[in-house]
């Protein structure tokens, strides 16, 4: 969820035209209390928020509006009582709460017609998009930084949960394990590129996050010293996107991996559904690998997809790293 909402700020100006639309459109869900309009407008910037963040990418039917208004109902009460500004859990205000709720019911009165829940569903697939691009290069960067990784109960699929209790309902394992045992003869495809590039352009399952996440406990466990004891170089970006990578590598012994996550993908890929990568998105972008030096050559692989990927110089190039999946962990051994 934080990763879709954090897409907002790169797109501040559909941010401030969604409001006004959005606003103008739920007038009507609004109450008067004392000389004052429910909600305010912190509160109601909450739920816009909250929606974009949580609606499914595929969107709601009657089946499953109900159980997730009432979701949006409990957080939204939740958070104005610790905000403290119109009620709170040791004084609660029975008027202020009653008419949020009645606001956040209106808005959710119903799938269709719904004029302003359609608007906000079409702005949410877009940030649902983006920010699955973003979850896949938050895990690379989780499992390959310096420390712990730390992964929540359910979390290894896309999970849109909020706060407590939201987030502590049962997690389903026998999904997971499904999915898992899927993504272990998908290891063994001869044709394992392309059905990588295809879990990639359906991200929302949470499949493309599964794989990455295996992939890259695979080699934790295979290179324990890399992790535990490796040094962290921070690596320089040359290119017409070197502002849309993150690069970094681990170093330990013979041994060195290069870490490529791509970042601020509303300028990668100008429209929802278009995967960043290859030469059409990243042009001659490398990044500069210093300090290899003479001796035997590197062999250059990539742990996520298993593809060998070319050395030019002291170089990787970006379109190269980035040709089946988007995110990138390039182990070097001589």
């Amino acid at each position: 969820m934080r990763n879709r909402i954090n897409v907002l700020s790169e797109m501040p100006a559909a941010w401030r035209l969604g409001l006004a639309r959005w606003k103008r459109l739920a007038r009507s869900h609004k109450s008067e209390l004392n000389d004052s309009t429910v909600p305010t407008a912190a509160d109601e910037y909450l739920l816009y928020q909250t929606l974009l963040g949580t609606l499914p990418p595929e969107g709601l039917d009657e089946s499953t509006l109900g159980p997730y208004r009432e979701r949006i109902l409990q957080y939204l009460l939740k958070a104005a009582r610790e905000a403290k500004r119109h009620t709170s859990w040791t004084c609660p205000d029975e008027a202020y709460e009653n008419a949020l709720a009645a606001f956040v019911r209106g808005v959710l009165a119903r799938v269709q017609p719904n004029p302003l829940l359609n608007d906000l569903q079409a702005s949410a697939s877009a940030l649902a998009w983006y920010g699955a691009l973003n979850s896949l290069s938050m895990v690379l960067m989780k499992f390959t930084a310096p420390g712990v990784p730390d992964v929540y109960q359910g979390n290894e699929l896309m999970d849109l949960s909020l706060v407590d209790p939201d987030n502590r309902r049962p997690v389903d394992y026998a999904l997971r394990e499904r999915h898992l045992a899927a993504l272990e003869e998908l290891a063994q495809s001869p044709d394992r590129a392309a059905q990588l590039r295809g879990l990639a352009a359906a991200p929302h399952d949470g499949r493309a996050k599964l794989w990455l996440t295996w992939r890259l406990l695979q080699l934790r466990a295979e290179r324990p010293e890399l992790f535990r004891d490796g040094r962290y170089l921070p690596l320089a970006a040359t290119g017409e996107q070197q502002e849309q990578v993150v690069a970094y590598a681990r170093e330990h012994g013979e041994a060195l991996l290069v870490v490529l996550a791509s970042r601020l993908h509303t300028r990668l890929c100008a429209q929802p559904g278009t995967l960043p990568l290859g030469p059409e998105v990243w042009g001659s972008t490398a990044v500069e690998l210093p300090g290899l030096g003479a001796g035997a050559p590197w062999q250059c692989v990539d742990v996520v997809s298993g593809q060998a990927v070319p050395l030019h110089g002291n170089q990787l190039r970006l379109a190269e790293a980035f040709s089946t999946f988007p995110a990138a962990a390039l182990l070097l051994t001589r």
